[in-house]
């Protein structure tokens, strides 16, 4: 990718993981934790509402690129704004392995689970 793809990437995105934490009963709850922020291009690829129940779903397929960075992994999520992603697959690494850039295949979901 050019230099000039930098410019390009002005979504601020949130890298969170999985954690288990005590509640206040003593038993074990599933939240996500902040590990760091960068900047990214966020790029819808398809989208596909569906009816689930009364509800209307949707799953959106996005491109996330952000700068190289060995610590963002699949069982991450990530958020811009609002909206929460969960990386599909394991984060694709520039041409040549120049360690650029990173590009994530992510799937838009509606929850904060």
């Amino acid at each position: 990718m050019p230099t000039s793809m930098i410019g390009k990437m002005n979504s601020r995105i949130t890298v969170q993981e999985e954690v288990v934490v005590t509640n206040a009963r003593g038993g074990k709850d599933k939240t996500w934790k902040d590990l760091m922020t960068v900047w990214g291009e966020v790029i819808t690829l398809a989208g596909n509402p569906y009816k689930y129940g009364d509800e209307l779903e949707r799953n959106n397929t996005h491109k996330i690129t952000v700068r190289y960075n060995v610590e963002i992994k699949k069982n991450h999520r990530l958020m811009v704004g609002s909206e929460y992603f969960i990386i599909n697959a394991d984060p694709i690494k520039d041409n040549f392995e120049k360690k650029r850039f990173l590009t994530l295949i992510v799937n838009q979901t509606d929850t904060d689970l």
